[in-house]
């Protein structure tokens, strides 16, 4: 990743992906498999069921 405002470091890193198929693609997937396991409808359940244990003072 650039450093915040690293405009040209960002530029580098755009090209540098434009060039490599197998990074976008390995992006892409890390991408999807970070979503899915922190924005799932499981994830979601599982920290709504730790609040309501934590609140009624339930240990899991």
């Amino acid at each position: 990743m650039a450093e915040e405002r690293d405009v040209a470091g960002l530029a580098g890193h755009l090209v540098r992906l434009s060039r490599s198929a197998d990074e976008r693609v390995a992006l892409g997937e890390a991408g999807r498999r970070k979503m899915q396991a922190e924005y799932s409808v499981e994830a979601h359940r599982e920290r709504l069921q730790a609040v309501y244990d934590e609140v009624l003072g339930r240990s899991r």
